[in-house]
């Protein structure tokens, strides 16, 4: 084939249109650029979940914390004694140490996951 006949076959295959190129795909192609949208939207929405169940740790790690801060609502005050029901804190502190316990288990759990499904990335 000579260049000239080379140079006639790019300017007909730039000139098609995307629909007479998607028609020209073979099946394996096809598959392939299917399997790489399919693995792209799993792989981000893992990532996603890992970073929200790590945010969902820090505001229970912080709530957890804050609720035993007994400075009072200014520089000068505290909280009275009688003020504070320790069995009302007792129970809101194991329910927080149970939420953030589950949500260390589910965020170890999705990323092995991570890690096996897209590898160490």
């Amino acid at each position: 084939m000579s260049t000239e006949e080379k140079a006639i076959k790019e300017v007909d295959k730039a000139s098609t249109g995307y629909i007479a190129q998607s028609l020209g795909r073979s099946s394996k192609a096809i598959r392939a650029e299917r399997g790489e949208a399919i693995a792209e939207d799993l792989e981000m929405s893992y990532k996603r979940e890992i970073e929200d169940l790590q945010m969902e740790l820090k505001r229970k790690r912080r709530d957890q914390l804050n609720m035993f801060d007994f400075g009072g609502t200014s520089t000068f005050s505290l909280v009275i004694a009688k003020d504070v029901d320790a069995a009302e804190i007792k129970e809101q502190d194991l329910f927080l140490a149970l939420e953030i316990r589950n949500l260390n288990i589910s965020l170890d759990l999705v990323t092995a996951r991570y890690a096996f499904l897209f590898g160490n990335k």
